[in-house]
């Protein structure tokens, strides 16, 4: 009995520090799943801090980066190193935020003028292709349903194709050939004509889906007119199409498009000896156009020139352009003397609503705000978009004027 008493002792001492262990190692266990539980938290976090100082880098700001200012404060703790950066994109394919989604749209208000904000832009480093399809080129336009007409206020070609708005109507549609999958720039042409349609539906077939943009066919007759840029995939199919399908009076009109890889480079040349699809050469019939049409067709003459701001640099046309100098250049061809001062060319003209903006007219932006002086100028080319030297994309371009911050006004000389 004795013994059985000493056994069952002996085991009751050993229990205590048994449990004691199993407890601590169940705590031990307990922490470690809260520490792997946190640390992930803590990445989860620093990812989205990541992702959003990768944001930031598309957002607009009104002064100068902390680096920069006077009054940074250099006494301040340095914050722990970030990340290092993510590889850049392809040359070719890169474009500022949303914009290759072919809606132009780049969402972040993206400054293109002479304040600088947003990622890097790449060189375009690919080999130059465009391609023009008139609604005469054999083999790359269909129209079932729609009428053939003629006008002699600046249709492309011989003539052009027409339907009546309606519900529910057939495309018409265009083949273009696209050599590799890039970014392109896509134009379209229509004769200038007031009984067109204010709300024309074009339909662009791109990587990510068929992207859609609304015209007014009543404005900007008779040039390229350009309606975005896109990625769009190798191939040869009907990518472009217009739509007869309308709720605005006045008819549709499907004449020409065209597509020019890039967003650095300009459209094809009006009054141009052409060459079809079928390989056969024609020549475009001299067109009477506008001396805002001129003006545009000058300074589209000018895309790709380098940005290089004057003073203190020289103002050189097709080598060194800013956005005053660009303006200064092409009203010079049509003998009108501008200062190479935005500021100065501002006191020149009569002001013109944004409602009412006409090819030729120019465009002031005070990107810094509204109560500082104008900072910008360009040159209206239709469809919401502007012909202007660009310190952002280091080029002169024509880009959507939606993209650039702090419009002021327009004038009209």
């Amino acid at each position: 009995m004795a013994l059985c008493v000493l056994l069952v002792a002996l085991g009751m001492s050993l229990s205590v520090p048994l449990v004691a262990l199993a407890k601590d190692s169940e705590m031990r266990a307990s922490a470690s799943q809260y520490s792997t539980a946190g640390g992930t938290v803590s990445h989860q976090r620093y990812s989205e801090q990541r992702d959003s100082a990768a944001d930031s880098q598309y957002a607009a700001t009104e002064g100068e980066s902390a680096a920069d200012s006077q009054y940074a404060d250099n006494s301040a703790p340095k914050s722990p190193p970030e990340p290092p950066p993510e590889p850049p994109p392809e040359p070719s394919r890169a474009l500022p935020a949303d914009s290759r989604a072919g809606g132009t749209d780049f969402g972040r208000s993206v400054s293109q003028g002479s304040v600088t904000v947003g990622p890097v832009v790449p060189q375009e480093d690919f080999p130059a292709y465009s391609q023009m399809v008139d609604n005469s080129s054999p083999g790359r336009f269909i129209a079932p349903g729609w009428d053939t007409d003629t006008s002699n206020l600046g249709d492309h070609g011989e003539d052009y194709r027409v339907a009546k708005p309606s519900e529910r109507g057939e495309s018409a549609r265009f083949k273009v050939k696209i050599p590799a999958t890039d970014v392109y720039s896509v134009y379209a042409w229509w004769p200038a004509e007031e009984a067109n349609n204010a709300a024309v539906r074009f339909a662009v077939r791109a990587t990510s889906g068929i992207k859609r943009t609304k015209v007014d066919q009543r404005k900007d007759g008779g040039l390229w007119v350009k309606l975005g840029e896109y990625e769009m995939e190798s191939g040869d199919r009907y990518a472009v199409r217009i739509s007869s399908a309308s709720r605005k009076e006045g008819r549709v009109v499907a004449d020409a498009v065209a597509v020019v890889r890039g967003i650095l480079s300009d459209p094809p040349s009006e009054g141009y000896e052409g060459t079809t699809s079928s390989g056969t050469t024609r020549s475009t019939p001299s067109i009477t156009r506008s001396q805002g049409e001129r003006l545009v067709s000058v300074a589209r003459s000018h895309i790709g020139t380098r940005y290089v701001h004057s003073p203190p640099s020289l103002c050189e046309a097709y080598r060194s352009e800013d956005c005053s100098c660009l303006t200064m250049l092409v009203f010079s061809e049509a003998e009108m003397l501008l200062a190479d001062d935005p500021i100065m060319q501002w006191s020149e003209g009569r002001r013109v609503t944004e409602s009412d903006l006409r090819l030729g007219d120019l465009v002031f932006f005070k990107e810094r705000g509204h109560d500082k002086p104008i900072t910008h100028v360009g040159i209206y080319s239709g469809n919401g978009n502007l012909v202007h030297a660009s310190k952002y994309f280091g080029r002169v371009v024509e880009s959507k004027m939606s993209h650039m911050r702090g419009y002021y006004g327009a004038k009209r000389l």
